[in-house]
């Protein structure tokens, strides 16, 4: 019997249908991500879930909030999350007590230190003896940089001269606009916030680590995982990244 063309192209496509159909269905790989609610990181998340970006590249996110940064490293740490976004100071910090944390470059835009316009601060000098609101806890990269320039510059350990105050980047702005700090260390969008509400930049963090050394912008942020976790889901990783 002869088979036309048409009827041989037809019988193709049912029988890669049948492949097709029959073909067991790869399930995404899936990733626990810990985030600051509040943080930048939650736009670009919710810009990559909105355009299914992470469908497309094979991954399903499990997004979860904190509160706070300490709390997104302890879940880390734990094992109760497999990725989160922190700086490269505590990932070299964890690495050199043996830890297995590796960073990708997620973001240079670091914060400042703010005052308020009509403020007599005009200089890091300026904050010995002042009362300082600082975003995030002691090890919080932004933090470190500012001590170690006072240190260097001027031999002033700032957290034991000055009255160092640690809370959410929401409660520091709020407490600098009622005038209940002096100075303020804050992440940038909430800087921003700040200089719309009449403070200015004493000094960023971008600046203090060019004046430690630095060539250019450092890309402090990055998201952060375990090698073996990263080494049993190789592609979670890749198609993540």
């Amino acid at each position: 019997m002869m088979v036309s063309r048409r009827m041989t192209l037809r019988l193709a496509v049912l029988g890669t249908a049948a492949v097709l159909a029959t073909r067991p269905v790869v399930a995404a790989a899936r990733i626990r991500l810990g985030v600051l609610k509040f943080g930048t990181v939650s736009w670009e998340l919710d810009t990559l879930r909105r355009h299914k970006f992470d469908a497309a590249n094979g991954i399903d996110l499990e997004i979860i909030d904190f509160a706070g940064e300490d709390a997104t490293n302890v879940a880390m740490l734990a094992g109760a999350i497999d990725m989160i976004v922190s700086d490269w100071l505590w990932v070299s910090r964890q690495r050199s007590e043996g830890g297995d944390l590796t960073l990708t470059p997620y973001s240079t835009s670091v914060g400042a230190i703010m005052v308020k316009e009509d403020s007599p601060i005009r200089t890091v000098a300026d904050l010995e003896d002042k009362k300082i609101g600082v975003a995030g806890g002691p090890l919080d990269k932004s933090w470190l940089l500012i001590q170690a320039l006072s240190r260097r510059d001027l031999g002033v350990d700032l957290s034991a001269a000055s009255d160092i105050v640690f809370g959410a980047p929401p409660l520091i702005s709020e407490k600098a606009i009622q005038g209940e700090l002096d100075a303020v260390l804050n992440f940038w969008h909430f800087c921003a916030r700040l200089e719309a509400n009449g403070f200015r930049r004493l000094i960023g963090v971008n600046d203090a680590a060019k004046s430690l050394g630095a060539l250019g912008p450092v890309s402090t942020l990055g998201y952060v995982f375990h090698d073996q976790w990263a080494n049993e889901n190789p592609d979670a990783v890749r198609g993540f990244v």
